[in-house]
């Protein structure tokens, strides 16, 4: 999907909304179990709205696509976490 838009990671990254302090604080809580537990219902509604073999096109993009961003959000803050605790 990211390439289908022509952004680069970066610009991608830049082009994302910067959560105040409270909501990164919220977007970081729990642990891996529980942010497993949060995306599996979200993981089955994506993959239940495509066919097996279906070639996933324009439509498939415009409706996930935000989500996509939203993901790659939250798994930055929460890598951060991780690797703070770590080191």
């Amino acid at each position: 999907m990211i390439e289908h838009y022509k952004m680069s990671y970066t610009e991608l990254a830049a082009s994302l909304p910067k959560p105040d302090k409270r909501k990164r604080k919220s977007i970081e809580s729990g642990d891996l179990y529980d942010w497993v537990a949060e995306i599996r219902p979200i993981t089955q509604q994506v993959y239940q709205s495509a066919e097996q073999g279906e070639k996933l096109d324009y439509r498939y993009m415009y409706a996930y696509f935000d989500l996509v961003k939203q993901q790659l959000l939250y798994a930055g803050i929460r890598l951060a976490k991780v690797l703070n605790e770590l080191f």
